[in-house]
């Protein structure tokens, strides 16, 4: 479960590594004020483990950790059975890091799951935020993917928030209730995604997140299909949901030109593999003046994801949430990519955790320790010399957030 370094370079190298600053580059923290007032116990530390455990067969849900109405012990006694078919794995190695680190706890068990209840409620308490991020982990700035832009600190956590999705006329009102006014057209509607980005930049967001998908061409005429889910419950078919998010990203595109806002897009497979890269080539190739950053390594696809970097002068590729999945992927696409991505075009780490800040240190140390591994594998090599390494290195976790995020 520790983190091994096997000789006195990766060493080196993990030891700059810890003393810098970074840019945490893409977390779902809520605001500090929610985080103190959520109604927590210790299964919210099992963000990703709880993926694990229902691949594993347990039928509660990706959400039942947040459940209520249960007991602490009540929730374990209902995961216990999958735990020992998961504690192995990188989701819960790396949670597993951030609770010995906080609670010296490394398993879960009946007497350590008081332990961590106990300690995950008290530290529910302003100021925690900084302690976990800036003192416990040396990050100097958090780029946060809100549900909406109030409540940050902007100051410290700076804040992207999402295109809206729009494919069905439930999702059409939920928009109308954000926006406080009534769409019955599709004028209406064009109207109120550019007032949602004017309100985004205005109040002070980085930039814009959306989910690679597929964004085809759009036909021609296709008013009256957006006209038909403002007027009409009945969901569309699948190939007209794809040509209604086609139009919202375009009309959401048109709006965010000439601003300076980076898109972010969710990058990498789900079972059915829609945000596959390649779904939204055409749409950035089409948007040359838009910056684009293509998330999570892409992972499993971490080649087609650095082709797309290495050709599209316009798009980057960010490597949050990539070691989450497994370290070998991670480390295996990096080795790829220092090969034939530019280094200035990649952003080095990010959390991604909703919740819970104390994770985010078990995530940075198997950060380090790839980023240690790779390099002093490449030096070893005469590929790089350890000068070289450090500075590429802070080009990824300072440099290239900072000046593509305008932080």
């Amino acid at each position: 479960m520790d983190i091994h370094l096997h000789d006195e370079m990766e060493q080196r190298i993990f030891d700059e590594l810890s003393k810098m600053t970074i840019i945490d580059a893409h977390e779902h923290l809520r605001p500090e004020a929610e985080f103190i007032k959520a109604p927590m116990d210790w299964a919210w530390l099992l963000q990703y483990v709880i993926n694990d455990m229902v691949a594993a067969g347990f039928e509660g849900g990706v959400y039942f950790p947040y459940s209520e109405g249960l007991s602490p012990r009540e929730k374990w006694e209902k995961l216990k059975p999958f735990w020992p078919a998961v504690k192995h794995g990188q989701f819960a190695r790396i949670m597993l890091l951030g609770l010995k680190e906080w609670f010296g706890v490394t398993d879960l068990n009946e007497q350590t799951i008081e332990h961590l209840d106990r300690e995950v409620r008290r530290q529910q308490r302003a100021g925690f935020y900084k302690e976990a991020l800036v003192r416990k982990c040396g990050i100097g700035k958090v780029i946060s993917n809100g549900k909406t832009w109030e409540g940050y600190d902007h100051d410290f956590m700076r804040v992207i928030v999402n295109i809206p999705q729009i494919v069905c006329q439930k999702q059409l009102r939920e928009f109308e209730q954000k926006m406080g006014r009534t769409i019955r057209s599709v004028a209406q509607l064009e109207e109120a995604l550019a007032e949602y980005v004017e309100r985004a930049v205005a109040a002070g967001c980085v930039g814009f997140k959306t989910v690679v998908q597929p964004v085809p061409p759009l036909p021609q005429g296709i008013a009256p299909l957006v006209q038909h889910i403002i007027d009409n419950p009945a969901i569309p078919s699948e190939a007209q949901r794809q040509q209604l998010a086609s139009w919202v990203h375009r009309r959401c595109l048109d709006a965010i030109r000439g601003k300076d806002k980076i898109v972010a897009a969710h990058a990498g497979t789900y079972a059915d593999l829609s945000s596959h890269p390649v779904n939204f080539y055409a749409l950035m190739e089409e948007y040359r003046d838009i910056q684009f950053d293509l998330f999570h390594m892409g992972i499993p696809l971490t080649r087609e994801t650095g082709n797309i970097a290495k050709h599209l002068p316009n798009v980057i590729v960010n490597l949050n949430g990539a070691a989450l999945t497994s370290q070998h992927m991670f480390e295996a696409g990096l080795q790829e990519w220092l090969d034939f991505v530019p280094v200035n075009k990649v952003i080095g780490f990010g959390g991604d955790y909703q919740w819970m800040p104390q994770l985010v240190w078990g995530h940075l140390q198997i950060m380090r320790e790839s980023f240690a591994k790779v390099f002093a594998a490449r030096i070893r090599r005469g590929m790089i010399d350890f000068d070289a390494s450090i500075d590429v290195l802070r080009q990824w976790l300072w440099d290239n957030p900072k000046r593509y995020y305008r932080v």
